[in-house]
């Protein structure tokens, strides 16, 4: 069984029909009238646990998540304890005639105002943390979500209002006429226990199309911290008793990269997959904006369709630059901890399929204004995040027990391997102390790119040829065994799936149309000494010579 929970969801799929991406997770929802008011079912796709004679065994699938009752009067809800009778702050529990228990809140931060959610009492099969250190399943007794309802609010029952931009009259004129923009965001929540949370976003927007002034489209593609494993490989969420040797692959690494223009693997090697979403069609969204004007800088504040999330950009751009360059400076995203963003824009859309050949050899590649401490407050970064010797900026918050790490990430190392791709040459992978691997490819759509990268030191450890981490060992020790390895692995096809990073990225294009850097998010870590760290970073690299 499957346990459902609340989505943290941008585009409303309860009560939206048709099939969504939304942070990362694919749902469908179909409606129909229910009494006086319309109710959504709402599925998801996702990994199940079933016992099947005697086993537990996992499938993939569509299952139920909840249904929901559309906004309807409380009035209409005052005999029905799924809405607690219809009272404002209701809590409720009964016994159903099948001899279920059930109880609903109402009007509580889970629901929030104007909700309710009820929970019925059932037998699932939870996962557990072996006394070996493993994972294990087993029958237990929870409240499991099962349906929401939703109240409208104002006097008379009127339906609830979403904030909007005010009209707009002219175009921002410190935009300089850039309507098309490139946007990262990283998001994190409280955590849970010791599993980090959050959400990470790419996106591309375009202001004012069609010429609705004041108005926006975007194409996203979004993130959360747990996508990072990969459906076939679940195990690696828990702690493994023993290693894995040698390498695992599927069709979908096949198919990954065929998408991407690269050769097959060779027989026995294996690749790190990519987050499907982000291969997938990007989910569309519109809205409204505003530009802000006064002691605090230029800002542009977006307002979502349907939905109470603003977010505001500060423009940190320096004179005579062919781009636009903002920062996130405030947001109300729900239970957020931190946030960070990036924006860019030009008068150009974005390329598809953009070569990245001929730019490896552009100078100088810097860190971009928006992180540069010199040049923004670095209050809303967890640390000083950049500098002018910066090439690349990365953020890890996988877990509150994981150093945040900056890496630096120079172009001109990168020679090209056809498809407009760039590879580490030979002699960098080859490398004992500290060799890596990774390329970067262009996509045929939306201005994607994909960025693969592996250490080889990580890649010796999760193919057995050192010795796993020992709790209470010395780790630099542990370290120097694995780099004393790590040069039988230079004949992996790299990055393989153990050890490696993927970062899925979006083109920076200038208002001349030359690419000026990239944003993207980093979508899986692979750390196999006990377990694997689903993170996220952002990273900017802007180039100096546009």
């Amino acid at each position: 069984m499957l346990v459902a929970t609340p989505a943290n969801a941008e585009v409303d799929v309860y009560t939206t029909p048709g099939q969504h991406t939304v942070n990362g997770r694919q749902w469908r929802t179909a409606c129909e009238p229910y009494s006086k008011t319309t109710r959504c079912r709402t599925e998801i796709l996702a990994t199940v646990v079933s016992q099947v004679k005697g086993r537990f065994v996992q499938t993939n699938g569509w299952v139920f998540n909840n249904l929901t009752y559309v906004a309807s009067p409380r009035t209409l809800w005052t005999t029905n304890p799924l809405a607690a009778n219809g009272v404002v702050g209701g809590n409720v529990a009964w016994t159903a005639t099948d001899g279920r228990k059930w109880r609903t809140e109402c009007d509580t931060a889970t629901t929030g105002k104007n909700g309710c959610r009820s929970y019925s009492q059932a037998r699932v099969i939870a996962s557990y943390t072996t006394s070996s250190g493993g994972r294990g399943f087993r029958w237990d007794s929870q409240w499991v979500f099962n349906n929401m309802v939703r109240f409208t609010s104002g006097p008379g029952g009127a339906t609830v209002i979403y904030p909007t931009a005010p009209p707009m009259t002219s175009a921002p004129a410190f935009l300089k006429g850039r309507r098309h923009f490139t946007l990262g965001t990283l998001v994190t929540q409280t955590n849970a226990g010791s599993q980090a949370r959050g959400i990470g976003r790419l996106s591309n927007i375009e202001l004012d199309p069609g010429g609705q002034l004041g108005t926006f489209k975007e194409r996203y593609w979004a993130y959360t911290f747990d996508m990072a494993v990969e459906k076939d490989y679940g195990q690696f969420r828990a702690s493994i008793p023993n290693l894995p040797r040698g390498c695992l692959s599927s069709g979908n690494e096949a198919a990954d990269r065929r998408l991407l223009n690269l050769s097959p693997l060779p027989s026995g090697a294996c690749d790190v997959r990519t987050a499907r979403s982000f291969l997938g069609q990007p989910t569309v969204r519109s809205g409204t904006y505003e530009a802000i004007s006064g002691s605090g800088g230029n800002r542009l504040r977006l307002y979502w369709k349907n939905s109470s999330v603003t977010e505001t950009y500060l423009d940190a751009t320096p004179q005579n630059q062919a781009f636009s360059e903002l920062r996130l400076s405030a947001h109300n995203h729900p239970d957020a901890v931190n946030a960070i963003g990036f924006m860019f824009g030009s008068t150009k859309p974005r390329g598809a399929g953009r070569s990245l050949a001929p730019e490896i050899s552009k100078r100088p590649w810097q860190a971009p204004r928006s992180v540069n401490p010199v040049n923004v407050a670095q209050s809303q970064f967890p640390y000083n995040a950049g500098g002018g010797d910066q090439t690349l900026w990365t953020q890890s918050v996988g877990s509150p027990k994981l150093e945040s790490a900056r890496q630096a990430f120079q172009f001109g190392h990168y020679v090209t391997s056809g498809a407009g791709c760039i590879v580490t040459p030979t002699s960098v992978r080859g490398r004992v102390a500290y060799g890596w691997h990774s390329y970067m490819c262009p996509l045929a759509s939306d201005g994607k790119m994909v960025w693969h990268h592996m250490v080889s030191s990580l890649v010796a450890e999760a193919h057995g040829l050192c010795p796993a981490f020992v709790p209470g060992a010395s780790l630099p020790e542990h370290r120097k065994r694995c780099e004393a390895a790590s040069p039988k692995t230079v004949n992996y096809s790299l990055p393989a799936r153990p050890g490696g990073h993927v970062n899925e990225a979006l083109q920076v294009i200038d208002d001349n149309n030359n690419l000026a850097g990239i944003v993207g998010l980093e979508s899986s870590l692979y750390s196999h000494k006990s377990s694997s760290q689903s993170q996220l970073s952002l990273f900017a690299a802007i180039s100096g010579d546009s």
